[in-house]
């Protein structure tokens, strides 16, 4: 009687494993194509699903700047000050590469604060060359543009409209005729400023001393009629 139970027991349980993996089964491929429907007819977008299945564990983001402050567009700030330095300074003064700094200042360095001035700095013939690109504050509207080149080798105490009109064209490719000479606050200079139709440029030259050394500088500048400064400016450098 034992064998004869023992010998029924797998046929008794193999129809219910049976029917038990076919439910499964059917469930699986129920659930398959219900998603597959819902994908296809776009009511779960596939990349939605791919992100919620794929998240990676941790994920880390760039800080962003608070959404106030005005982001300058850089690279159109390059262009324009790459255009003007190539059409005011000679062929032989051009460098090679302009590395673009946004808020430099004096002596090179950054100013946090004068996000709208971008700047380049470069040495050629013994020259060391600043030029300056300004955007109107909060636009992307150019504001001003200027170059000073310090010459290292000075002998002369005070700045002459002979000495600028000798030295302004061995720089600069289209320099004005200086004739005015000034001294201002122990600084001399010379400076040929005028109102054109589309803004207002100058050239000439300052000579001033800096730790008992005479520094001679020549320099330009051009600040065009939508400048926030075009009604006020008399010079470039005199206030």
């Amino acid at each position: 009687m034992m064998d004869q139970v023992i010998n029924q027991q797998p046929e008794t349980e193999g129809p219910s494993k049976q029917n038990s993996l076919g439910i499964i089964l059917f469930l699986v491929l129920v659930i398959i194509l219900i998603i597959t429907a819902l994908l296809y007819f776009n009511i779960i977008p596939l990349n939605k699903f791919l992100q919620q299945n794929n998240k990676p564990v941790t994920s880390t983001s760039a800080p962003t700047k608070p959404s106030n402050e005005f982001q300058y567009d850089t690279a159109k700030a390059k262009t324009l000050l790459t255009q003007y330095i190539k059409d005011t300074l000679k062929p032989e003064f051009l460098p090679a590469n302009i590395e673009l700094k946004q808020g430099l200042g004096i002596n090179n360095k950054i100013v946090e604060k004068e996000t709208s001035k971008f700047g380049a700095l470069f040495v050629i013939e013994n020259s060391n060359i600043s030029t300056t690109f300004l955007y109107k504050e909060s636009s992307n509207m150019p504001n001003g543009y200027g170059i000073i080149i310090q010459l290292n080798n000075n002998d002369q105490a005070t700045a002459t409209a002979s000495l600028a009109n000798l030295l302004l064209p061995m720089y600069f490719t289209n320099p004005y005729v200086v004739n005015a000479c000034k001294t201002n606050t122990g600084i001399s200079y010379c400076e040929n400023f005028q109102t054109l139709t589309d803004g207002k440029r100058g050239y000439g030259i300052t000579i001033g001393k800096e730790n008992n050394k005479l520094l001679l500088t020549i320099f330009t500048c051009f600040f065009p009629k939508e400048s926030t400064y075009y009604n006020s400016l008399r010079s470039c450098i005199a206030q």
